[in-house]
């Protein structure tokens, strides 16, 4: 399963970077860490059709919308092994309140393995929390409690999903 972000676009002047904080499970490093992430905001404007009257109605403004791009291969090693990265949304809802997530993973036989994570999965996984609301869909700020949320999560995911000759992640994902 490719990856979900689509390309990424040529930077120009409008855009800018943010560093936003994730979960990486490395398999060079010990222990899970929350590293941050960085992140292009692309400003993305659609134009609609002037309209022919000289007073221009609020829902004639262009639409403005923040568009996110984790660069995510900033954080993954081994990327001669396996240039390619696979990604997968994920919805955890704990005591009625949904959270979202997305997670980042590698898959080949030659990376090493995982030793952060129960079972035997090679390469790295990074986890990424969704926003709501007027973010729904891009990537935000970890917040405080989702780091012990974001480990039951992985080890959820790490049930379901299988590493192989091709990646199986049951998409989309919801655990209860």
């Amino acid at each position: 399963m490719p990856s979900t972000r689509g390309s990424i676009s040529l930077p120009s002047a409008k855009d800018s970077h943010v560093l936003l904080r994730a979960r990486l499970y490395s398999s060079h490093y010990s222990g899970a860490l929350t590293r941050p992430v960085p992140t292009q905001v692309v400003a993305n404007t659609k134009r609609t059709e002037r309209p022919s009257t000289s007073v221009m109605r609020l829902d004639h403004y262009p639409e403005r919308r923040m568009m996110r791009y984790p660069l995510v291969e900033a954080l993954f090693k081994d990327r001669k092994i396996q240039p390619f990265i696979h990604d997968t949304r994920i919805r955890f809802v704990e005591r009625g309140r949904s959270h979202s997530y997305i997670i980042f993973c590698q898959n080949h036989i030659r990376l090493p393995l995982n030793h952060n994570l129960e079972n035997s999965w090679r390469g790295d996984i990074l986890v990424m929390r969704l926003g709501k609301g007027k973010l729904a869909g891009e990537v935000i700020n970890l917040q405080a409690g989702d780091i012990n949320r974001v480990d039951k999560v992985i080890r959820r995911f790490l049930r379901r999903a299988k590493q192989g000759r091709r990646l199986q992640l049951p998409s989309p994902m919801s655990f209860v």
